[in-house]
This record gives structure tokens, C-alpha cells and sequence, in this order.
């Protein structure tokens, strides 16, 4: 197994590597809760792209958004789709995503910040669960 974290902006993702990320998001959440508005939140920023020989295991996004903290407003990474394919669950995958996003926040951003039902995975990674 030979793990590659590739990063990159929406805008060079193809076709195909979109519908890739379709059916990803279909897999980790057959239940439907991911949705089309989802699917279009994790876009325009940057992605991370768990690989394994080419083909994606797992991915997050950090879009720009701006939150406000006591009248401040903030310039803000916030993560979106985090996601892997079941099969290859508890292998790393997403953690690798999540280490290389944060790495991208903290050199771009004043905050970072994200929603989640899995806070234990976030807080093992070193973020704060409020």
C-alpha cells in the first residue's frame, strides 16, 4: 500500500474524479444524508485526496468561509466531506486527509472549524469539540 495525500483546488478536478467523489459520498452515506447541497458545499476550495495506487480511499475539502467570534469576523477553513470508502475504513485514510487539511488551515487561516456526529475521530487528531 503506498499513500499519497494529493491536494488540490475544485477547479482541477476532472470529470471523472468528481463523479468519483460522487460515489464516495453515496458509499459513506448510503442513507442518503449526504446530499446534492452537501456536495456542493465541499466545493470550491481545496481538496485532499487520500490515494492508493491512483484510486481515491479517501478525501476532505477546506473551504473558505467567514465566521463571526464576538464581532470579529474571521477568515475561516472549514472542512467538508470528510469521507472513506467503507471497505478501507480504520486504515489511516481519513486521519492522513485531516492531518494534511489542518497542516493547509493553519498556514491560511486565522481559524478552522468543522460540523460533525464523530467528534472522537476530530478531538484524537488535536481539534476541539465545543
Amino acid at each position: 500500500m503506498v499513500l499519497t495525500v494529493r491536494i488540490g483546488p475544485t477547479a482541477a478536478l476532472s470529470d471523472v474524479e468528481l463523479d468519483a467523489l460522487r460515489a464516495l459520498f453515496g458509499a459513506a452515506w448510503p442513507d442518503g444524508r449526504f446530499t446534492r447541497l452537501d456536495f456542493e458545499h465541499a466545493l470550491g476550495g481545496v481538496h485532499f485526496l487520500v490515494e492508493d495506487g491512483g484510486e481515491i480511499r479517501s478525501h476532505a475539502s477546506v473551504v473558505e468561509r467567514e465566521l463571526d467570534a464576538d464581532g470579529r469576523r474571521l477568515r475561516t477553513g472549514y472542512v467538508e466531506a470528510v469521507a472513506t470508502w467503507p471497505a478501507h475504513e480504520r486504515r489511516g485514510h481519513a486521519s492522513a486527509a485531516m492531518r494534511a487539511a489542518a497542516e493547509h488551515i493553519r498556514a491560511h487561516f486565522e481559524l478552522g472549524a468543522l460540523s460533525t456526529g464523530s467528534a472522537p475521530f476530530y478531538v484524537r487528531l488535536g481539534w476541539l469539540s465545543l
